[in-house]
C-alpha cells in the first residue's frame, strides 16, 4: 500500500502564482488545446460539522526554519482544467500525489523522450467525475481524500482528463489500477500558525488549500513573470484549490501549484 499523510487547509493569504514549467524543464502538453480563456474553478468549503473531525497534523521540532522552501521542482508539469470545476481533481491527485509518488518510489514525469510520462501523474478526473456536485459543479476536498484513501487513484494515462465530460465513471480496470494509490491518511493544518505550514513545506509535505478568489487573481494569466497576490478587494471570483509548494519571507508570500496552464504566473 502506497500512504502518505496530507494536510487539507482552508483559507485566503499572499501567495506567488507558479506555472513550475521553467523549473521542470518541460511543460509537454496535458493540457486542453487551444488553452480556453475562462479559468475553471470549482472548491466548495467544507461543512463545519465534517471538518472538525479531521484531526490537526502535529509538526515536527525542526528547529530554526530558513528563509525560504521552494518544493515545486518535484511537482508535475502544469496542467489546465480548462473552464470545468475539476480544480480539486488537479490539486489533490495530478498535483499532490503526483508529487507524493515521485518523491516516494523516485518516478520520472518524463518519459526516454522527454514528453510526459502519463503513467506516473494521476487523474484529476478520476476522482472529480465521481464527486462533483450536481452538474459539473464543484466539489468538495475532504470527498477528494476520503476516495484516495478509500479507493486510490487511477493514472492519467488510464483515464485521461476528460474536459468536457464529468460524467464518465471510472470503469472496472480503472478502479482496480487505483487500489496501488491508496494513501494512509490526511490531517489538517493550523491555519491560524504560519509556522506550522512553514514547518511542513520543511519537511517536505504540501498543503492543499481552498480559498476565495477576486477578480484581480483572475487576471493572472495577463502579467508576464511573477505574479504576487496580496489582498481579496476587487470582486467576488469564485472559490478555487490550489496546492502550497513554497513559502519566502523576504516576499512575505507562499508559492502555489495551479492548474490553468503554463502561461500564468512565474
Amino acid at each position: 500500500m502506497k500512504h502518505t499523510n496530507i494536510g487539507v487547509l482552508l483559507l485566503g493569504f499572499m501567495l506567488i502564482v507558479s506555472s513550475c514549467c521553467e523549473i521542470i524543464g518541460n511543460c509537454d502538453s496535458v493540457e486542453s488545446e487551444p488553452e480556453p480563456i475562462i479559468n475553471g474553478i470549482g472548491f466548495e468549503p467544507t461543512p463545519a460539522n465534517q471538518l472538525q473531525n479531521i484531526p490537526f497534523a502535529t509538526p515536527s521540532a525542526s528547529g530554526g526554519l530558513p528563509n525560504s522552501v521552494d518544493l515545486s521542482g518535484d511537482m508535475p508539469p502544469i496542467g489546465n482544467q480548462g473552464a470545468s470545476n475539476s480544480c480539486i481533481g488537479w490539486a489533490v491527485d495530478y498535483g499532490l500525489k503526483s508529487y507524493q509518488e515521485k518523491i516516494e518510489f523516485g518516478y520520472s514525469y518524463l518519459s526516454s523522450n522527454n514528453r510526459l510520462n502519463t503513467d506516473y501523474v494521476f487523474s484529476p478526473t478520476y476522482i472529480y467525475n465521481q464527486i462533483k456536485n450536481g452538474d459539473c459543479g464543484g466539489s468538495l476536498i475532504i470527498d477528494a481524500f476520503n476516495i484516495l484513501k478509500n479507493q486510490g487513484v487511477s493514472s492519467f494515462s488510464s483515464m485521461p482528463f476528460a474536459i468536457n465530460d464529468c460524467e464518465i465513471q471510472p470503469n472496472a480496470n480503472q478502479i482496480q489500477s487505483a487500489i496501488n494509490q491508496l494513501i494512509d491518511n490526511y490531517e489538517r493544518v493550523n491555519v491560524n500558525d504560519n509556522n506550522d505550514m512553514k514547518t511542513f513545506l520543511h519537511d517536505g509535505f504540501h498543503i492543499v488549500i481552498g480559498m476565495a478568489l477576486d477578480q484581480a487573481f483572475n487576471s493572472v494569466n495577463d502579467n508576464n513573470g511573477e505574479f504576487i497576490w496580496s489582498n481579496n478587494n476587487t470582486g467576488d471570483a469564485g472559490q478555487h484549490a490550489l496546492v502550497i509548494v513554497g513559502y519566502d519571507d523576504g516576499r512575505n508570500a507562499y508559492k502555489a501549484f495551479n492548474s490553468w496552464g503554463s502561461t500564468m504566473g512565474e
